[in-house]
This record gives C-alpha cells, structure tokens and sequence, in this order.
C-alpha cells in the first residue's frame, strides 16, 4: 500500500528523497535540512507548510522490528506471515539475539499491527490542522 501511495503522489509531482534523514526542521521560515544519499548527501529544502511526524505521539511505545523467512521467524509479541513466504515480527526490546532479518525496522506506536490506520488517522488530523490554519 505504502509503495501504491508514493508511485501515486510522485505522479502528481511529489518528489521523494530516499534514504535521507531530517536533521532539523524549522518551523518558522519553512526550511528542512536533511542528510543522506546522493553525489552531495546533505542539503536544505524551503516549503511553505512543515508538518513533522517524527515527534512519538503521547503514550507510544518504541518497537524493533524485522523481515525475515518465515521459517526462520523467531517468537515475538506481533508476528504475521505475508502472501511471499515471509514474516514481519515485532518486538519491545532492541536486541534480538540469532536473527536473520532481510530488513530492519522501528516504529513508535501503541500497537505496530495497525501502523498504517495510526499514519492514516494522523496524516488525516495534521491535513485538517494545516486546512482550518488556512481558510478560517
């Protein structure tokens, strides 16, 4: 889903910069300095509206996660299966010992099984927040 929506919005001329990480945003004059990959690696974007998400929301709990085959996928408190034969596991504590991830994750939230309804009722709050700053 997550691929579904940014192949979409990049149509509509979204521009995406992989593999970044936000350093500082700025509030008040509207700038984002960011480091990551590409020929420079670093650098600084203007926009007139910064919503930040990274700021953990009010009783959220910090989770490890991972991808891995489903054979080799470890007990932890959220583990579902996917359709290409692997396993998403999460857990609370950052070390896991004998792991064989194929991808690595985090993710701050009550419960990471519904990660995607949490971004989606968020994104959802902050559009309206930016909207009523606008038109009131």
């Amino acid at each position: 889903m997550e691929r579904a929506m940014a192949t979409s919005l990049c149509s509509r001329g979204c521009v995406a910069h992989l593999r970044t990480r936000v350093e500082h945003a700025d509030q008040q004059d509207g700038k984002v300095r960011f480091t990551g990959a590409g020929r420079d690696g670093r650098g600084t974007l203007e926009f007139d509206q910064i919503t930040d998400f990274r700021e953990a929301t009010l009783n959220s709990d910090q989770w490890f996660g991972g991808v891995c085959l489903a054979r080799d996928a470890p007990d932890a408190e959220k583990k579902g299966i996917r359709s290409d034969g692997t396993a998403e596991v999460w857990w609370r504590e950052e070390k896991q010992p004998h792991l064989k991830l194929i991808q690595k994750m985090e993710w701050s939230g009550i419960d990471p099984s519904k990660s995607v309804e949490t971004d989606i009722e968020e994104g959802i709050a902050a559009s309206l927040r930016i909207y009523k700053s606008i038109f009131q």
